[in-house]
Parts: C-alpha cells; sequence; structure tokens
C-alpha cells in the first residue's frame, strides 16, 4: 500500500506531495481541482494501468511530468515515472520495476459515476495476465462477459449462487455480513429472496428486506444500490482472491487498498455520519472472518477517499488518528491557482464548524444571501464612527429589514444586532 506520492506537472496543480495514512486518506476541496484525478493516479501506480483515459501530463505547468512514489511494504525503494517531452500519455515510462503484485495489495476503485475497478494481485502474476477487471454501472449488476470469457457474473447472478449453492453459502453469509456493517443507522439492508417484479415479467430480481418490507434492487434508491454495489463487490474481490490463491497454490494474505470517490455521494446526512466508521467495520477480519483477505504484514485495510461532506469530517473526529490517517486538501490560492495542502484533522465540534472551517472554508453555514447580508452587518457595526449619519440611519434600516428576512427569529446574532440597531437607528435619526 501507498505511503507517499509526489507528482509533478498532472492535472491541475503543479505539485503534489502527500504521506498517506496507512489506515484512512482523505481528500477534500472544490469541484474540478484535481481529486478524482489523484485517485486515479493513485490507481495507475499500484496496478500500472488506466482505469479510464491514459494519465495526462500537464505540459503547461511541467516540461516533462514526473510521479514518484514509496511504499509502506518497503518505504527505502522509491519508485519513479516521468512523461517526456512529445510522448503521448500513455507513454508514461517507469525508471525502475514496480511489481505491484509482489506487494500483495487488491484494489476496489468505487468511481463517482457508479463503475468499478477491481485489481487482484494473484490473478496478475504470471506471463500474459492482466488482473484488472473494470465494470461499467449495469456490469456491476448484470456481468461482464460470456460463455468461457465472463470476467464477472455480476451481483444479480452472484447472488443467486451464493444464496441457493451450497459451496458457495460462506459468501452470501459474508454479503450480508458486510451489507449490515454498512447499512444507514436503524435502517438495516437484509438479503431475501430471489423474486418476480411484476407479473407477466419472468425475470428473477434479487430483493432486500428493508423496515417496511420487502423491495426487489431494481427499485432501490441510488444510495442503496451504491451501498449494495460496494458490499457486493467487497465480498467479490475477496471470493476471487481466495479462488486464484487455491488454483496457483499460494498462501499469502493480501491487504485491500480501497478507493472511493465521493464517498458520501447518494447518502443522507445520516448515513454521511457513519459511512467511513461503517467502511472499517465492514473490511475488518470480524467481517470476513474466514477468507483473511485483509491484514498482511499488520498493516491492515487502506481506504483512500474523496469527500465534500462536512458530516464525513465531523464523523472520524473521534477515530483520528495521525499515526494512521492523513488529510490532503485542494485550494485556490490569491493568483488562482491550484495549490495542495496536507492538514489536520481537529475536533471541530459539529458539521456546521466543519463548514466554516479551513477545510471547506465558507464564510458562514448558512444560504449566501444571510452571508452577504450579516457580512454587512459586521461592516456597518466597525465603521459606523466614520459614516454620514443620514446616510448610516438608511443603511442600518434597510439592513434590519434584510436580516428579517433572511434570519430566523431565534438566530443567535440577534443578540448583537438589536442593542447596536437601536443606537445606530437612533444616532442617524
Amino acid at each position: 500500500m501507498l505511503k507517499h506520492i509526489h507528482a509533478e506537472g498532472l492535472g491541475p496543480a503543479k505539485d503534489i506531495s502527500w504521506d498517506l495514512g496507512q489506515r484512512l486518506s482523505l481528500v477534500v476541496g472544490d469541484n474540478g481541482l484535481g481529486k478524482t484525478l489523484l485517485l486515479d493516479l493513485i490507481w495507475w501506480i499500484l496496478t500500472g494501468r488506466a482505469v479510464g483515459e491514459p494519465m495526462q501530463g500537464n505540459r503547461g505547468l511541467v516540461h516533462e511530468p514526473s510521479i514518484s512514489w514509496t511504499h509502506h511494504e518497503d518505504p527505502q525503494q522509491v519508485f519513479e515515472a516521468h512523461l517526456p517531452a512529445g510522448k503521448e500519455p500513455s507513454d508514461w515510462i517507469r525508471t525502475s520495476t514496480d511489481r505491484s503484485d509482489a506487494l500483495g495489495n487488491v484494489l476496489i476503485y468505487a468511481r463517482s459515476d457508479g463503475s468499478y475497478a477491481v485489481y487482484d494481485p494473484v490473478e496478475a502474476s504470471g506471463r500474459g495476465a492482466k488482473g484488472t477487471v473494470v465494470l461499467k454501472p449495469d456490469e456491476v449488476w448484470n456481468g461482464l462477459g460470456r460463455g468461457k470469457s465472463v470476467k464477472c457474473r455480476g451481483l444479480i447472478e452472484d447472488w443467486r449462487a451464493w444464496q441457493y449453492e451450497p459451496d458457495e453459502r460462506p459468501y452470501f453469509e459474508a454479503f450480508q455480513a458486510v451489507l449490515t456493517s454498512l447499512s444507514e443507522p436503524g435502517h438495516r439492508i437484509e438479503l431475501s429472496d430471489i423474486t418476480t417484479t411484476k407479473e407477466g415479467d419472468d425475470r428473477k430480481i434479487p430483493s432486500v428486506k428493508l423496515p417496511y418490507g420487502i423491495v426487489p434492487i431494481s427499485q432501490l434508491s441510488a444510495g442503496m444500490r451504491r451501498i449494495l454495489s460496494l458490499a457486493y463487490l467487497i465480498v467479490w474481490s475477496w471470493r476471487g482472491h481466495q479462488l486464484a490463491k487455491k488454483r496457483k497454490q499460494l498462501d499469502s494474505i493480501a491487504n485491500l487498498t480501497l478507493l472511493i470517490d465521493e464517498v458520501e455521494l447518494h447518502l443522507h446526512p445520516q448515513w454521511q455520519r457513519a459511512i467511513l466508521p461503517s467502511l472499517f467495520e465492514a473490511v475488518s477480519d470480524r467481517t470476513l472472518p474466514r477468507g483473511q483477505l485483509f491484514g498482511a504484514a499488520n498493516l491492515g485495510p487502506q481506504i483512500i477517499a474523496t469527500t465534500h461532506a462536512p458530516l464525513v469530517l465531523a464523523s472520524i473526529e473521534t477515530r483520528w488518528d495521525d499515526d494512521l490517517d492523513s488529510l490532503l486538501r485542494y485550494e485556490l490560492n490569491d493568483q488562482r491557482q491550484v495549490v495542495v495542502h496536507e492538514g489536520e484533522v481537529h475536533k471541530e465540534g459539529d458539521a456546521n464548524d466543519w463548514l466554516t472551517s479551513e477545510v471547506f472554508g465558507l464564510g458562514e453555514a448558512r444560504s449566501r444571501e444571510a452571508e452577504a447580508a450579516l457580512t454587512k452587518a459586521e461592516g456597518l457595526m466597525e465603521g459606523a464612527a466614520g459614516m454620514d449619519e443620514t446616510f448610516l440611519a438608511e443603511q442600518v434600516r434597510a439592513l434590519h429589514v434584510e436580516l428579517k428576512r433572511v434570519l430566523p427569529n431565534d438566530d443567535p446574532f440577534w443578540t448583537r444586532w438589536i442593542g447596536t440597531y437601536r443606537f445606530l437607528d437612533r444616532r442617524g435619526a
């Protein structure tokens, strides 16, 4: 698993240097600054393959884009790659051999468009082997390939096999265990039977038991479908790794690196507050005790995720460990350049305080109109001494009307404003 990345001329940021957490690494920042590109880079580093478009260097920032990295398994060995001038994005040159399959990392990449990529180090070993499966959203459900070239049977077919074939039953139990860990608090998702969805349609669709009844998975919400897909891919990759080890007569225990773009995607705030702690539980050996997929060399799983949600940050305050976890923040500086900072997670107290922290950078955790009115009110209270009194009175009265429109009656700001308003209004009368 990755320990450090340094990249120059890749994406909007000229320079990226990051010490990743051994357990959790979070990436935050505004849209369009390069967070997803960073996850794509990590996938490329660990597999040697692009998950989508080839890694594109930004030659407007440097002449020859370059990357270097180290692994926790051998932090003294530095690997490097560069894109020479005149070369295409697919022509990155690695200046040293990086046998990711020897490092034993199983990778799962949950992308924001609903697609997934899975890499197995055992499947990748050997001449001509690739070890990578990339699944579009519909292929997660319906499978990829046909006949002898099937790469993934898909959630629907695997669910049926795991549930009703005796030899496959442990995977169904593991699927339920992972899904239970990932379920929204108070709304456990329980695997149910294969069923038909409507009269005249003989398709056999799995269903889940929710607090309010049995629902075919084809009718689930976007948030539940994503969680169900993630749970399935965790177990599917675990199963595939075990079978590959048996086939190749290997006894090694692999680590898991889990990449998730927008970890809170489609999730209700209650679920956002629980998703990262739930992931820790879902990939633990307590959840998948039979497979021993995770935990080689006592390193344990590594989760690398992007987020825009303050509740995600608030949810891990009490679990954060500076020795195991890391935060990377993208932002625009005063020159409108993308810069990257390694940050820290402090106890902010609540989601509103996270919104106004340097991580998210909002002036107020309110509507834009309320923020503008409060900013103007603060300015009036501080600068009233030098204003024309008639003009001051007009400004204060107009602002008082605006504050009544944008703030609730019990807003704490009123305790500061009312006294000032009366004083300024009398002064300008």
